[in-house]
C-alpha cells in the first residue's frame, strides 16, 4: 500500500496519479479539509484564494494534466504586476522608461547607472541573496525593489538568505527584460492559467476524482517506524499502526524528522529544530464596486504597510465576486511568535483596511464585508545555513528506499504549484516503475 501523507495539492496530485495507474493507496490529512495552502474560500458569494496563486505553463505535461482534471474549466490570464515605491507604483519587472518616468528626478538615472556598473563589475559567485542582487542589479536598483521586499517576506536579512529564494524571478529581471522595449512588456508572473472558480478548484477536482474511501481527514501522522532501510509502519493519531510498502510525504521537513522512529542522529535533530517556516494571514476585503485593478499582484516592500502583497481576484476571473462587486486580498507573512499571528480578526481587518485606504486601493464606504484566514508553513525560510541543513535532512530520510519527499514544506524549497504537481506525479510514476521523464524538469 502507498501511504500519502498530507492532503494539500501535492498529496492530492499523487493520489490522483496513483488512482490512474491502479496502485493501492491511502491518503491521510490531519485537518478537516483537503487543499492545504492552495484552497479557495467562499464567504457571502465572494471567493478568494489562500494567496495570489497561479499555474505557470512551465511544463506542458503538468498543464495538460491540470486541464484534464478541471475538464477545461480554466483560462489563460494576461495580467501585469507592479511594485509600490514610496507613493508611486512601477511596472514589475522594471523598465528604463518606467523608472525614469515614475521615480524622482535623478533617482531613476542613478538606479540605471548602478545597474550598468554592476553588470560590468560582476566577477564572483554570489554567496547569498544580497550579493546576488547587488552583483546583477547594483545597490540603487536592488535595495528598494528586491532586498527590502525579500527581507519583509522571509523575515531575515538578505545577507543571510540563500540565493535559492530567487528561483526564476531574477531571470525575469534580466538585461533583456530591463532594456528591450516590447509592445506588451513581460511581467513577473507572465501569462498564467487560472481556474474559473479559483485555484482551489484543482484540489476539489482531484479529491472528487479519487476512489471512494481512499482519502481521510482527521488522521494525523504521529510516528513513522523504519528499520534503517525502509519505512515499515506509520502511526495515526497516536494509536493506529498501518503497514506500508511506499510512502510519499508532504509534511514539513522538520516535523517529518521528529516523527522518525528510531530518531535521526542528534546533529540532524538539531538541524531540524533550526528550520523556520513563515505563516500567512490572508485578509480579504469585500467591496461594492466593479473591478478596479488590472494587476495580477501588487508588491509592498515598505515597512509602513503591514502586508507584502495584494491581489484582486476579479483580475483573474470574473466569477470570484458577485455581480457589481470585487474584493482585495492582502497577505501578511508572519512567524508564529509574532504578535499578529494571534491577533484578533477585527484588529487585523482594521489595520489592513486603513493601509489599503492610505495607499489609494479602496474607499472605506465601499466595504461590505471581510474575512480572515490563517495558513501555516507557507514559506520555508531559506537562510543559507538552513538550506545546507535541509539538504542533509533530505539525504538522511531518502536513504529509506521507499520514502519520497514532495512539496514545498517537505523538501524545504521555494516551489510553485507546477513544481508541486510535477514532483508528485514523477514520484508516483517512479513507484509504479513507469517513465517519468516528462515530469523531471519540475521534480529536480
Amino acid at each position: 500500500m502507498l501511504a500519502i501523507l498530507g492532503g494539500g495539492i501535492a498529496g492530492l496530485a499523487a493520489a490522483a496519479e496513483a488512482d490512474r495507474l491502479g496502485l493501492s493507496y491511502q491518503l491521510f490529512e490531519a485537518t478537516s479539509e483537503f487543499g492545504g495552502n492552495a484552497r479557495t474560500f467562499e464567504v457571502d458569494g465572494f471567493r478568494f484564494d489562500a494567496g495570489a496563486h497561479r499555474l505557470h505553463d512551465r511544463n506542458s505535461a503538468v498543464t495538460t494534466r491540470v486541464n484534464e482534471w478541471l475538464e477545461g474549466d480554466m483560462a489563460e490570464v494576461h495580467a501585469p504586476s507592479r511594485i509600490r515605491h514610496g507613493d508611486t507604483y512601477l511596472d514589475f519587472p522594471l523598465t528604463p522608461g518606467n523608472l525614469l518616468r515614475r521615480l524622482k528626478p535623478g533617482e531613476g538615472a542613478r538606479a540605471l547607472a548602478s545597474y550598468a556598473l554592476a553588470r560590468i563589475a560582476n566577477r564572483r559567485k554570489a554567496r547569498n541573496f544580497q550579493e546576488l542582487c547587488y552583483s546583477r542589479f547594483g545597490r540603487a536598483l536592488a535595495d528598494p525593489f528586491l532586498i527590502r521586499y525579500s527581507e519583509k517576506l522571509w523575515g531575515a536579512p538578505a545577507s543571510e538568505l540563500s540565493t535559492e529564494i530567487a528561483g526564476r524571478r531574477l531571470d525575469a529581471l534580466s538585461l533583456r527584460s530591463l532594456f528591450v522595449q516590447r509592445a506588451e512588456p513581460a511581467h513577473l508572473e507572465g501569462s498564467f492559467f487560472y481556474p474559473t472558480r479559483g485555484i482551489g478548484a484543482i484540489a476539489e477536482a482531484l479529491a472528487k476524482g479519487c476512489s471512494p474511501g481512499s482519502l481521510h481527514t482527521g488522521h494525523a501522522i504521529t510516528a513513522m517506524e523504519h528499520d534503517g532501510r525502509r519505512v515499515r509502519e506509520i502511526v495515526l493519531n497516536g494509536q493506529t499502526r498501518v503497514p506500508v510498502h511506499h510512502v510519499i510525504s508532504t509534511l514539513p521537513l522538520a516535523q517529518q524528522s521528529r516523527l522518525m522512529r528510531p530518531a535521526p542522529k542528534a546533529r540532524l535533530m538539531d538541524a531540524a529544530a533550526g528550520l523556520l517556516y513563515r505563516h500567512v494571514i490572508v485578509v480579504a476585503v469585500f467591496l461594492k464596486r466593479s473591478q478596479k485593478s488590472r494587476y495580477a499582484s501588487t508588491y509592498y516592500p515598505d515597512a509602513d504597510v503591514p502586508f507584502t502583497r495584494v491581489h484582486e481576484p476579479n483580475a483573474r476571473s470574473a466569477a470570484m465576486s458577485p455581480e457589481g462587486c470585487t474584493s482585495l486580498v492582502a497577505e501578511l507573512v508572519r512567524f508564529e511568535t509574532d504578535a499578529d499571528w494571534t491577533r484578533s480578526d477585527a484588529d487585523l481587518v482594521a489595520e489592513v483596511t486603513r493601509a489599503l485606504a492610505r495607499t489609494g486601493a479602496l474607499e472605506p464606504d465601499e466595504i461590505v464585508g471581510h474575512a480572515v484566514r490563517r495558513l501555516r508553513n507557507a514559506y520555508p525560510v531559506l537562510r543559507t545555513e538552513d538550506v545546507l541543513h535541509a539538504h542533509s535532512l533530505r539525504e538522511s530520510q531518502t536513504r529509506l528506499s521507499n520514502l519520497e519527499l514532495v512539496g514545498r514544506a517537505a523538501t524545504f524549497r521555494y516551489l510553485h504549484i507546477h513544481d508541486l504537481i510535477g514532483s508528485a506525479l514523477a514520484s508516483v510514476q517512479r513507484i509504479a516503475g513507469e517513465d517519468r521523464e516528462q515530469f523531471l524538469e519540475v521534480a529536480s
